[in-house]
């Protein structure tokens, strides 16, 4: 089955020009902002110290590499490395971090002392764009040559990554790594490999799977591996997160897309608990429940200017991501109400609409719980009801109502269903 998700606002804003507090919001807690550096800002990580001190390391464009305590009601930069290029994207392995810059050498920095960082080695990598540390491997990709995949062992040395495996059929732009399998996005419309890492000296390809117009850029998954989670940057059939399952990796299958705009660019997503976060260059901080990961539901946002990634990992429950213009934010997510299956005649509930944006049909599902007066009426972006689909009496469990749009112009519209002084809504998108 094939779900599609849409969120679209009403009102568009020219967020770097409107103050933190004004930023629009939900579902989640502003704790602190920081823009330490005039820069340009990417990729950041966490680092939690010893002491449980908790550190966001933010990537500073043309700078260096800002240690940031979030700690405190109000984030601060503790310490800095001047970095030897672009930086790009940042992880951490014990207490060292591993700093690239998409041209020469990875820096390596001990964070010991956080607010004393220091480099203490670097490492000609091929000047990865992105990397990712999983056990006791690096693995860089989209560096000099072929941009492919290099592993390199950290274990016994990490001042000294040992180059142990290639994988290298085309440019990848990022990889998720989970056991002994990695998951390759290759953006240039090769879609993304699932890669055997048993054997890290050799690894082969599992089996590769796409959809068209391609150009997948990151990667996250569930908890349990059955879906991961793609963001497409630059492909030519919609810049949003579409959800495949992967159970069988022969026969992966689109089961759902995250749209919050049509027309925004996804960049860096990372799960957590089932939890989806997602930094867009367009919408900002976006955080999608996805415990049923074919029928993900948006459960928080912080809009931005543009937002590049997400580090959801700090057991204290903060999450920070990183804006190109703003620096850094920090987040705590208010609670997570699991967005779990429900049985029919089990619940009050109007499911969104599928297919969703649609050009002339579409259908909706309801669910109630007791016998009901129920109505369910779609209006458009001015308020006025243009359709009602089900009204009167409805005995419990599910009803299907179908919508033909044909005669309607593009658009949002706001199905409302109310039942016993109950109410859900759902948005729709009518394109033409």
């Amino acid at each position: 089955m094939r779900f599609t998700v849409i969120v679209t606002l009403t009102l568009l804003f020219s967020l770097s020009a409107v103050p933190l507090a004004a930023q629009p919001s939900e579902g989640l807690t502003l704790v602190g902002a920081l823009n330490p550096h005039n820069a340009n800002y990417a990729d950041l990580w966490g680092y939690t110290a010893p002491d449980d001190t908790e550190y966001a390391l933010l990537c500073v464009s043309g700078q260096g590499l800002s240690i940031i305590d979030i700690s405190g009601a109000t984030p601060v930069e503790v310490g800095f490395v001047d970095g030897l290029g672009d930086s790009f994207d940042v992880k951490v392995y014990g207490h060292h971090a591993y700093l690239s810059h998409n041209v020469g050498p990875i820096q390596i920095i001990d964070l010991t002392d956080p607010s004393n960082p220091v480099q203490v080695a670097t490492h000609d990598a091929l000047g990865p764009h992105n990397i990712a540390i999983a056990g006791d491997y690096l693995y860089t990709v989209g560096g000099d040559g072929a941009g492919g995949l290099r592993i390199y062992a950290l274990n016994p040395d990490p001042m000294d990554p040992q180059l142990v495996g290639t994988y290298e059929p085309y440019y990848y732009h990022d990889v998720l790594v989970r056991g002994d399998t990695l998951y390759a996005a290759a953006i240039l419309g090769q879609g993304i490999d699932i890669i055997d890492l048993a054997d890290r000296s050799n690894p082969s390809l599992i089996a590769n799977f796409n959809y068209p117009g391609s150009g997948a850029h990151n990667i996250c998954s569930t908890e349990d591996g059955s879906h991961v989670f793609i963001g497409d940057e630059i492909g030519s059939s919609g810049n949003w997160t579409r959800a495949f399952d992967v159970r069988d990796p022969e026969n992966a299958t689109l089961v759902a897309e995250l749209i919050v705009n049509p027309n925004a660019v996804v960049h860096n997503c990372y799960g957590k608990d089932d939890v989806i976060y997602i930094g867009h260059y367009d919408e900002g901080v976006r955080v999608w429940d996805a415990h049923d990961p074919e029928n993900p539901v948006e459960i928080a946002y912080h809009e931005s200017g543009g937002a590049w990634t997400v580090y959801p990992y700090f057991a204290s429950g903060k999450f920070i991501a990183s804006d190109i213009s703003d620096g850094l934010y920090v987040f705590e997510l208010d609670a997570i109400v699991a967005n779990e299956p429900t049985a029919p005649g089990a619940a009050f509930t109007l499911e969104a609409a599928y297919p969703n944006p649609f050009r002339t049909q579409t259908t909706l599902r309801f669910t109630l719980d007791t016998p009901s007066d129920a109505r369910l009426t779609l209006y458009d972006a001015l308020g006025r009801a243009v359709a009602v689909l089900a009204a009167g009496a409805h005995e419990p469990g599910t009803h299907t109502a179908t919508f033909d749009g044909s005669h309607l112009p593009s658009g949002v519209y706001l199905a409302r269903l109310t039942a016993e002084g109950r109410t859900a809504t759902q948005r729709l998108t009518l394109l033409r």
